[in-house]
């Protein structure tokens, strides 16, 4: 493949190391290792240290199942082949909503003013 003009990949802070190593681009010995055989750009730095992304839990009480949680990955109950294995649910998703989604209940949503209030039932509010 071959551009003929300046080409953007945008793939996330985990992607764009593994994506410019399969593109040749990164540490030569790396690059041999992963079964690379041309080399394009001779970088060594692409994807070194890299630990932007640390990883923080906060503990809460919740009236999701164990099944709807991460809880039994991180406290190691569940790996990756039990995982893939059984089909488990939890491998179509992000956790994102598990995990940053805490909804205020309605009291809390008058409490924090008119404004708010507003916002809330334009963009959020889906009862």
């Amino acid at each position: 493949m071959k551009a003929k003009r300046m080409v953007i990949v945008s793939c996330g802070a985990f992607g764009a190391p593994s994506v410019l190593e399969r593109s040749g681009i990164g540490s030569p010995e790396i690059l041999r290792r992963a079964g690379v055989d041309r080399v394009v750009t001779n970088l060594p730095g692409v994807g070194y240290e890299y630990n932007a992304h640390d990883l923080i839990f906060c503990p809460y009480k919740s009236s999701l199942t164990p099944e709807e949680t991460l809880d039994g990955i991180i406290s190691g109950k569940l790996g990756p082949g039990q995982l893939i294995q059984s089909n488990g649910k939890i491998m179509g998703w992000t956790a994102q909503d598990v995990t940053c989604k805490l909804r205020p209940d309605d009291s809390e949503v008058v409490s924090l003013g008119p404004e708010f209030q507003e916002a809330w039932d334009k963009e959020f509010n889906t009862t």
